[in-house]
């Protein structure tokens, strides 16, 4: 389901620009011009020459490598004249030369062969990165009908995102909702409806599993100096995506623990959460592996619980905990029946599952949630073969 509209920010601090070439940054630079005096010849004949270079200056600051599409005419076929060529290309060089001095600050500590990889990693985040945002409020209705009639169960969490897709949409803000905590039995199905969630808006996503007694590295990411240095998973996922708004979704926080390393550094995984989920702090955050601030702030949070009373209290401070309930046997027939009709199981094979489903009424809600996790595994494996 294709995004409503999209926006762009400027994520990294200080500024690190896309590092164009001279011809590329012509042709945009030509193409603005033509299309100012296109829209408005008059003005643009008597606008003082200083005046015209700040208007695309403007256009400068918008300029991004991934809009590198087919930039359509040459100069030449564009009725621009050769002081205009002149011009122009004399501008492109300024350009070059100030966002390679820029980068140079921004970026030198990554000038070795051994941060090449970093530092082509990061150049995806240069300049001003795309963030998806939703039209109106009609087609915030829309998505949510759409992740209701997928989980119908989860109704209490879809009703607060509904309402936050319709404040952003209002307002005109990107595509944001939480953090939202999500407090429920185990195997209802908060992860599965955190990825529907994730797809019904066409924003990227990624699982992490604060069960597995992880520590704050996988959050906030590792520095050189330690035996594997890489960034935090949530700052992979918006790098890999080019998106600057995904889900990220934290199962299991109320078994998140403390970590020390053998030299006695704490590795603290909920306040590692904190940092990021913080808008003031998300906004300034630094990378410890890149060593640039990263603006996080326009990320998605889903935290997922079995005992909300265990989730620490600065964490449960600043989520929206949603209570969830125990899913019926008629629910997870239904969902289950959806997930056959898409993998095109046989009519035999679905009555069988259906059946299986229906004598958890009399043998208790262990078994359902059994077959309700059997059931949201394949969910997810068709989720990643689409």
């Amino acid at each position: 389901m294709p995004t409503r509209s999209e926006k762009k920010v400027r994520l990294l601090h200080p500024p690190v620009y896309p590092e164009s070439g001279i011809d590329w940054i012509c042709k945009r630079l030509s193409r603005h011009l033509a299309r100012l005096r296109s829209e408005e010849p008059d003005s643009i004949v008597q606008t003082d020459p200083g005046e015209l270079d700040a208007r695309v200056d403007d256009h400068e600051a918008g300029m991004d490598e991934a809009d590198m599409d087919d930039l359509g005419a040459d100069e030449d076929d564009l009725g621009l004249g050769a002081r205009d060529i002149q011009r122009i290309r004399h501008r492109a060089k300024r350009i070059v030369a100030r966002r390679k001095s820029a980068n140079h600050k921004s970026l030198g500590h990554l000038a070795s062969n051994r941060d090449k990889r970093a530092r082509t990693a990061l150049l995806r985040l240069a300049g001003m990165v795309p963030v998806k945002a939703i039209a109106d409020e009609a087609k915030a209705d829309e998505l949510a009908a759409s992740l209701h009639a997928e989980f119908p169960w989860m109704g209490a969490a879809t009703t607060v995102v509904w309402h936050a897709l319709r404040r952003g949409a209002r307002a005109g803000r990107p595509t944001s909702v939480g953090p939202l905590l999500l407090h429920g039995p185990v195997g209802i199905g908060k992860t599965a409806w955190a990825h529907e969630l994730s797809k019904v808006l066409d924003l990227p996503h990624c699982v992490i599993d604060a069960g597995q007694g992880l520590s704050s590295m996988i959050l906030a990411g590792v520095e050189r100096g330690w035996s594997d240095p890489q960034p935090g998973r949530p700052l992979q996922t918006v790098i890999s995506s080019r998106i600057a708004n995904p889900v990220i979704v934290v199962e299991e926080v109320d078994k998140a623990c403390v970590m020390r390393t053998t030299s006695g550094v704490s590795l603290n995984f909920q306040s590692a959460l904190l940092g990021l989920m913080e808008p003031g702090s998300a906004r300034r955050w630094q990378c410890p592996y890149y060593r640039i601030g990263v603006d996080m702030s326009h990320l998605t949070w889903v935290l997922t619980a079995n005992d909300v009373g265990l989730v620490p209290e600065p964490v449960r401070s600043r989520c929206e905990i949603v209570q969830l309930g125990d899913l019926s046997v008629e629910e997870l027939s239904g969902f289950a029946e959806r997930q056959a009709t898409r993998l095109g199981l046989p009519e035999a094979a679905a009555d069988a599952v259906r059946q299986a489903i229906e004598r958890t009424a009399t043998t208790g809600c262990r078994q359902r949630r059994f077959l309700t996790s059997t059931v949201f595994l394949c969910n997810a494996l068709i989720a990643n073969d689409s």
